[in-house]
């Protein structure tokens, strides 16, 4: 296990704070630059202004500042893909944090002046979204949000842990009793969620999860024998000495931490964090029979409950050195404030670049998503995070920006059809179309200038298609100390499905990237929907965890990117081509004219006729093989398709042949 607080990423994130200078980052260091944004509605959020008509003067309200000038996603992309996920997060942890503490110092430096007067306590710095929250009276919370550089100012609610959470047990807890746990070199069954996403495949060729942080952003956790050994440790930090000892902010976070309490409390008594845990990682411990997904993975717990608190804790499993994040909390149109889509989206944007993989469910409110009533009807039924665009852009989608999540739906594998809570997209990225839902929307909590990208326009533009892909529903999962189990149901149990069947193919081939996780989900998920590819309600279809290996194990990107289709400016330099998988393996890349289907044997290419071999050899001991093509004017105004195949004879003992990917040149 790894010392997370000095892990290689937080290392480098440290000394690339220390070395570089702000001009190297891109940044001004006056306080004048601010980004210019639209807004007809004042600072204060509703919520806020009724709250602080109704408080006495000396009332300390939970509040959050949004400051205005916000790194855009043009400042991370494509830079950052042509990096190792290692330097990714550290140069992204290092840019955010120097942003944030250029941007954030006249707000800091009123809130410190405020804390000396009493006015203002408990003020707390995020840096992946570029806010700050603290308890302050109305007078300070007015101060804070006059200044040029604050966007905006929100209550710091926290909703109904009912509301933000996106499942239910179908049964009443069972016991299992065992004689004598497992014995150490035992593997153990497959529970019903691992068949039923042929997780189980996956154990067979040896990937268990093994080397994988799972990052549960969830309700807490309780013990229990299938997750006892399961838990990351932070091994820095000495347990229940009351001492931050690793200077990371948290005190004895020693399996993670209590987001919504700020405590290391994790305990949930065995509610909806337990259960969402023990379908990642419950190892079988109890009964010899696992119902986690990636029985082999550790798991970090972050307890959450309001927005600020889930986005603390995705940026806690950025620093800590998560590999994949999940959660099964969403947050929804209807609530009161409805969910700031600006800041989800930008954190998004944050994690992503950071290459943190993130799942989410995507709500239980499908039965409203064609009321004409409610404000969760669509384009707004898919919550939020959820609602965020996948990182992996679908063909189905003309155009738009890319995301950091990857939504999951529910399908019920027993009835062989999608749950009905499951929600429906499109979403709409549109604050006009947002508005028909929810008519007070304010504007400084929308980007006008970066997330108007997917309109719906009732109808007549296809908005955001969601979810991304489906994840299977009522599987059995832990409960209650020490051993008892119960049925699931809703996206909160779909979302930690899909969450672990990544984790084994992170498992697999370590440097997956998120643009590598969707982009696996979306090609490889059997395609269940009424048109070919992927659609609302949906999505691409049900995840299957053995497809999606075989292809995890030879993934091909061209500049660093897996995408369905991407550019190349001409005299911008070569263009590179990378196969990612299996060490020490033959490989060869082709290119053709065209994606077309062309079986040649065992192996099923996506392209054809087929031009040039443009290289072939042996990948590396990471299972990398990389090659760089000239370009020529002559390529000007061309589209070709490209994709790779790999001799693999350590796990599959077959041809496996990669995604394909066009490239357009300009």
């Amino acid at each position: 296990m790894p010392m997370a607080s000095q892990s290689k990423p937080a290392v480098l994130a440290a000394l690339l704070v220390a070395a570089w200078p702000a001009q190297l980052l891109g940044m001004q260091q006056q306080e004048s630059r601010v980004a210019a944004q639209a807004s007809e509605a004042p600072k204060l959020d509703a919520t806020l202004r009724d709250r602080m008509v109704a408080a006495p003067e000396d009332a300390f309200l939970p509040v959050w500042f949004a400051l205005s000038d916000r790194l855009p996603d043009t400042h991370w992309f494509p830079r950052v893909q042509s990096l190792s996920l290692e330097q990714r997060r550290a140069t992204v942890m290092a840019e955010l944090k120097a942003h944030a503490q250029v941007s954030q110092r006249t707000l800091r430096s009123l809130l410190a002046e405020s804390e000396r007067t009493g006015e203002a306590r408990s003020v707390r710095s995020n840096w992946v979204g570029n806010f700050v929250q603290c308890h302050a009276t109305k007078a300070t919370i007015e101060r804070a949000a006059s200044l040029p550089t604050v966007a905006y100012a929100r209550l710091d609610s926290e909703p109904e842990r009912e509301a933000v959470e996106d499942g239910s047990t179908h049964a009443p807890f069972a016991e299992l009793h065992t004689a004598a746990p497992m014995a150490a070199t035992t593997l153990p069954a497959p529970g019903d969620g691992p068949v039923q996403t042929r997780a189980f495949v996956a154990w067979a060729y040896g990937f268990r999860g093994q080397g994988v942080v799972i990052a549960n952003v969830d309700g807490g956790i309780a013990q229990h024998n299938d997750l006892d050994a399961r838990r990351w440790i932070n091994q820095s930090e000495i347990p229940a000495n009351g001492i931050d000892d690793d200077q990371n902010g948290f005190v004895d976070d020693v399996y993670g931490y209590a987001f919504d309490t700020n405590t290391s409390q994790l305990d949930d008594g065995g509610g909806h964090g337990t259960m969402t845990a023990g379908l990642l990682v419950g190892d079988g411990s109890c009964s010899g029979i696992a119902h986690g997904q990636a029985p082999a993975a550790q798991l970090m717990t972050c307890r959450t409950l309001s927005e600020t608190s889930q986005w603390n804790a995705i940026q806690y499993a950025i620093a800590m050195g998560a590999d994949v994040q999940t959660s099964s909390f969403s947050y929804k149109a209807n609530f009161t404030p409805p969910p700031d889509y600006r800041m989800h989206r930008d954190v998004a944007a944050a994690s992503l670049a950071a290459g943190l993989i993130r799942v989410n469910s995507s709500g239980n409110d499908g039965a409203f998503a064609a009321d004409p009533t409610s404000a969760l009807r669509v384009a707004c039924n898919i919550a939020a995070p959820a609602c965020v665009p996948s990182p992996y852009l679908d063909p189905v989608q003309s155009s738009g920006g890319r995301g950091g999540v990857i939504a999951v739906g529910a399908f019920r594998m027993a009835q062989n059809a999608i749950d009905p809570v499951s929600p429906s997209g499109p979403f709409a990225w549109s604050l006009a179309d947002v508005r028909q839902n929810v008519p007070a929307y304010p504007a400084a909590q929308w980007d006008l200038a970066r997330h108007e990208d997917y309109p719906w326009q009732n109808g007549a533009q296809p908005g955001l298609v969601k979810p991304d892909v489906l994840g299977p529903t009522g599987t059995t999962t832990t409960s209650g100390s020490p051993c008892r189990t119960t049925v699931f149901s809703g996206t909160s149990n779909a979302a930690p499905c899909v969450a672990g069947v990544i984790a084994l193919w992170k498992s697999a081939n370590p440097s997956i990237t998120p643009e590598d996780a969707a982009m696996l989900l979306h090609q490889t998920s059997l395609d269940l929907g009424s048109v070919p590819g992927k659609e609302n309600r949906f999505g691409a279809g049900l995840v299957d965890a053995e497809r999606g290996l075989r292809r995890a194990l030879c993934i091909h990107r061209i500049d660093g990117d897996p995408a369905y289709h991407t550019s190349h400016p001409i005299g911008s330099g070569p263009v590179r081509l990378q196969l990612d998988g299996v060490p020490n393996s033959l490989a060869v890349f082709a290119v053709a004219a065209q994606r077309m289907a062309q079986p040649i044997g065992s192996l099923q290419l996506g392209i054809g006729p087929i031009v040039d071999i443009v290289a072939f050899g042996v990948t590396d001991q990471d299972g990398d093989m990389t090659t760089t093509a000239p370009v020529g004017q002559w390529l000007q105004g061309l589209t070709v398709a490209t994709q790779a195949v790999l001799f693999d004879q350590t796990h599959t003992n077959a041809l496996l042949e990669s995604n394909v990917v066009e490239i357009s040149f300009h």
